[in-house]
């Protein structure tokens, strides 16, 4: 049961850092998220299920290098458009 929940929660990231990169379009908060999101979980779920079941953890390595690339497009990407923060920003004047 727990190698679903985590399967579930790598997918859950990978589904939010696709929305913030392509949906949204920030392309800063993107960097990170991708990193820390989908990446990490990917090889966290991946070492996982090696242990348990060694070709569920070869077929999922795919993912980690796939991952690593799309990090590395990302990347790019965000320093081609002008590297915006890392961080959400909002840019409209705070009125008080």
């Amino acid at each position: 049961m727990l190698l679903l929940i985590l399967f579930v929660v790598h997918l859950a990231l990978g589904d939010t850092w696709n929305t913030i990169f392509t949906v949204e379009r920030r392309l800063g908060a993107a960097v990170p998220v991708v990193i820390l999101g989908p990446w990490l979980s990917a090889i966290v779920v991946t070492a996982i299920y090696w242990q348990s079941v060694p070709l569920a953890g070869m077929i999922l390595s795919f993912s980690c290098v796939w991952l690593t690339v799309a990090s590395v497009l990302g990347l790019r990407v965000w320093q081609l458009n002008g590297s915006e923060p890392l961080y959400p920003l909002k840019l409209a004047p705070v009125e008080k």
